[in-house]
């Protein structure tokens, strides 16, 4: 695990706001910088976890502990050691699982150090979720769903968006990257897979919403890799309806997408406003 932080250079003081930014299984790190220098040029401090792949052979590797074990000690730095004043955790899809994993083992230690908790396209709210279906989902739908897309759009023109080009052309990269960084690990893919089709993540989130954790959930409606009808089923009787926010996208078009970026900041400086 690799924390990468322009705080982890600074002095000895202490530091203001952070938004600790970690992503889903298998991203890209160039996405990651993308996204990161975004929020950056609008003003946040951020920080990122670069996660262990592995090999082909690293059967032995557990990606449930050291997700869980990475988390514990990038809190551990931004809260003690750095003495970041207010926290903001923007968790991307599998990341919900550490994120609530960790707080729940000991909600008064981060309580009050933590702001707010942003979800985006988070796992582990779709009930009718098997195995073997979500490896063909996470492998091989993914895949064919955005290259046949891309296709689409430039066949039948770019609507006339200046950018779009340039977005084809990351969202394949993007795409094509997890799926190499998937099949590259088989024996990581599995455990993760059946991680999420076994853990039920509700209780922890209701647990932590009763200890005072803030909760947010940005949603992209055309995901395919998460059930987004079915999340807002499943947490719109935990969440405010001002704590979601929908929009059209897929499931990791926000490292991509300008787009995207902008309504997120947009958001997260709305909550970030209301519980200053």
């Amino acid at each position: 695990m690799t924390l990468n932080s322009k705080l982890a250079g600074a002095g000895n003081g202490p530091a203001g706001d952070c938004i600790l930014l970690l992503t889903g299984t298998s991203m890209q790190i160039e996405d990651v910088a993308y996204f990161t220098e975004f929020l950056e040029q609008k003003g946040h401090a951020v920080a990122t976890l670069e996660r262990f792949v592995g090999g082909p052979f690293d059967v032995g590797y557990d990606p449930q502990k050291d997700r869980t074990d990475s988390l514990e000690a990038a809190l551990g730095f931004l809260l003690e050691t750095r003495r970041v004043a207010r926290l903001q955790i923007v968790a991307h899809s599998y990341a919900i699982f550490e994120t609530v994993r960790v707080l729940c083992k000991d909600p008064e230690r981060y309580a009050g150090r933590i702001s707010n908790i942003i979800l985006v396209n988070p796992a582990g709210f779709c009930k009718k979720t098997r195995f073997v279906r979500h490896c063909l989902r996470f492998t091989f739908l993914m895949v064919l769903r955005e290259y046949w897309q891309s296709a689409r759009k430039i066949v039948l023109g770019h609507g006339g968006e200046p950018e779009s080009g340039a977005l084809l052309a990351r969202k394949l990269r993007a795409t094509r990257t997890i799926f190499l960084k998937t099949v590259y690990n088989p024996s990581k893919t599995f455990k993760e897979v059946a991680d999420v089709v076994s853990f039920k993540v509700k209780p922890y989130l209701t647990q932590l919403i009763e200890n005072g954790y803030r909760f947010h959930l940005f949603i992209n409606m055309d995901d395919n890799l998460v059930a987004p009808e079915e999340t807002l089923r499943e947490l719109q009787d935990l969440l405010p309806a001002s704590s979601l926010m929908t929009c059209p996208g897929n499931h990791m078009d926000l490292f991509v997408d300008g787009g995207q970026m902008t309504l997120f900041n947009a958001f997260l400086t709305d909550i970030m406003e209301q519980t200053c």
